[in-house]
């Protein structure tokens, strides 16, 4: 499959491109130029809006800066590389076609509306962080569906629901159902906690299994 290559050039320029490979099914390769100066959504939105492209930000692009994809109702897949580490404000918001986003575990910072009203969005995977990312505040996933999972590291399960901001969206959050995020194998049985169980949940329901029970204010 063939990959549009746009780097170094004016937003006039890009938009010229992108407006003569928009038909394509071929994925589009947008640069750190493009992904990375203030206000290229705008240019973006006018060109792909409604044609159901797939988006591809290159190696070596930092950020992606507020309002990238603004309205950009024809994102359908967007690809982020691993050398991203911030997600600014609206940077998808609006981006109604796009069905899920991984966000690789390099990114460690998301900035307000972030995704406000990514309707049709269903899956926001992290599953590959190592740590609970940065909101800036709680209007990050604004509108989401009610459907959508937000996929976390099981190990960092419970961290991650109790998190500044993200603790809004705790009943979005969950794991892969081969990543529990605790395990106890004892001689005749294995104690692993439940989605949605709380840390406290989880100890409890060891403990009863050898007549113990939590007491106290801990975590």
């Amino acid at each position: 499959m063939g990959k549009y290559v746009i780097d170094e050039q004016t937003l006039t320029d890009i938009a010229t491109k992108l407006k003569s490979i928009k038909n394509s099914d071929d994925p589009i390769l947008v640069g750190n130029f493009a992904s990375e100066v203030e206000g290229v959504g705008n240019t973006l939105k006018n060109v792909i809006e409604g044609s159901g492209v797939d988006v591809i930000i290159p190696y070596g692009a930092t950020t992606i800066k507020a309002y990238t994809f603004t309205g950009c109702g024809g994102l359908k897949s967007i690809t982020i590389p691993d050398t991203v580490t911030s997600i600014g404000s609206t940077a998808f918001s609006w981006c109604t076609a796009l069905k899920s986003i991984k966000i690789p575990k390099s990114v460690s910072s998301i900035g307000t509306y972030a995704f406000v009203n990514c309707d049709n969005c269903l899956i926001y995977d992290f599953s590959s962080h190592t740590s609970v990312p940065t909101l800036a505040d709680t209007t990050v996933f604004t509108n989401i569906n009610a459907n959508a999972k937000i996929i976390v590291p099981g190990l960092k399960y419970f961290g991650w629901i109790a998190a500044t901001n993200w603790v809004t969206y705790k009943d979005y959050i969950t794991y892969r159902d081969d990543d529990m995020p605790f395990t106890i194998y004892g001689i005749n049985n294995v104690y692993t906690a439940t989605k949605g169980m709380t840390w406290r949940e989880w100890v409890n329901s060891v403990g009863h299994a050898f007549g113990y029970t939590l007491s106290g204010d801990g975590d």
